[in-house]
């Protein structure tokens, strides 16, 4: 009987024990301030000044004794400034298993490994003032992913299936019918860290009118200073799909901090973009860390065929 007893009251407590294991963690970002547009006039920032506000949802569980874990994650954007209609996992959502050779998920609006290599020698880390220019689109849908690491070495490779709509391919980016066929799409790219040296390349290729893009670039740490640069060369127009540049773009920009202060220039030439002239943008933003996780954020933007816009912010990350 009392054998009976501990039996039952072992195998009660087995799936606490599991749930125990398993990990679940909200997450998120608060963003809003103001901007200062070509239009001249001061405007709220509905979708924030130095990022867009989120709030996600990730979580993993051990499986057994195997080595693999099972992961997930759900991001879905909101409106700083006033209620706005969206879906559920708008910003990206997915499911997979973790591997001691790395990550393979499903899913939906994930960032593509052209995004992760940029963002890796992008001086602002893709805040929404960046002048970043993608070889590639910045988030697929309806892919397979796939994510590994081998010492710093860190490898992306995603692919999107060839009966996928061209809509779903790109988020909401619409492409007319006569565009042309959609055959898939496919990502990759690696990110190599050597100490204070960081290099990245990142090809995509995306089926219909075969249009493809590379992207390369580093940066060095020199603790006083932060140095960055990157090359993308893309045959993708930005009037059919707004991710991708047409032409070469090229972009130089430095880190300094002062203490709390993070200060940032940049520069960037895109030759040509979609109506054929040269760009050339000057960027500079500051970053203030008011704590590890708020900060207050300022930005100014000047490229050489338009006027001048601005921002100032306030964001706290959770």
């Amino acid at each position: 009987m009392k054998k009976s007893l501990l039996a039952l009251a072992v195998a009660a407590a087995l799936p606490a024990v599991a749930q125990a294991q398993s990990s679940v963690t909200l997450y998120g970002v608060a963003d809003a301030g103001f901007t200062y547009g070509t239009d001249k006039r001061v405007k709220f920032a509905n979708s924030g000044v130095h990022g867009v506000p989120r709030l996600g949802i990730r979580g993993s569980e051990p499986l057994g004794n195997t080595g693999m874990s099972a992961i997930f994650l759900l991001e879905t954007g909101w409106n700083a400034g006033r209620e706005g209609v969206t879906y559920l996992g708008n910003r990206g959502g997915f499911v997979g298993l973790n591997t001691k050779m790395g990550s393979v998920t499903f899913g939906s609006s994930v960032l593509s490994p052209s995004f992760f290599a940029l963002n890796e020698v992008d001086p602002t880390a893709s805040a929404n003032y960046t002048l970043n220019v993608y070889g590639g689109p910045a988030r697929l849908d309806n892919s397979i992913n796939y994510t590994g690491t081998f010492g710093g070495l860190t490898v992306r490779l995603s692919h999107v299936s060839d009966n996928d709509a061209l809509g779903d391919l790109v988020g909401s980016t619409a492409v007319p019918v006569a565009a042309g066929p959609v055959v898939g799409a496919t990502d990759v790219s690696a990110i190599w860290k050597l100490g204070t040296l960081t290099l990245v390349g990142a090809y995509s290729q995306i089926g219909f009118l075969g249009q493809s893009g590379y992207t390369v670039g580093g940066s060095f740490d020199m603790k006083i200073a932060k140095l960055f640069a990157s090359y993308v060369d893309s045959d993708v127009n930005v009037v059919t799909l707004s991710s991708l540049a047409q032409g070469k773009a090229m972009r130089v920009g430095v880190n300094i901090p002062v203490g709390a202060l993070l200060a940032t220039a940049e520069y960037r030439r895109v030759d040509p973009n979609a109506a054929g002239a040269n760009v050339n943008t000057v960027l500079l933003a500051g970053q203030y860390s008011l704590s590890n996780r708020t900060t207050v954020n300022v930005y100014g933007s000047k490229p050489s065929n338009t006027k001048l816009t601005a921002g100032v912010g306030i964001r706290h990350n959770f």
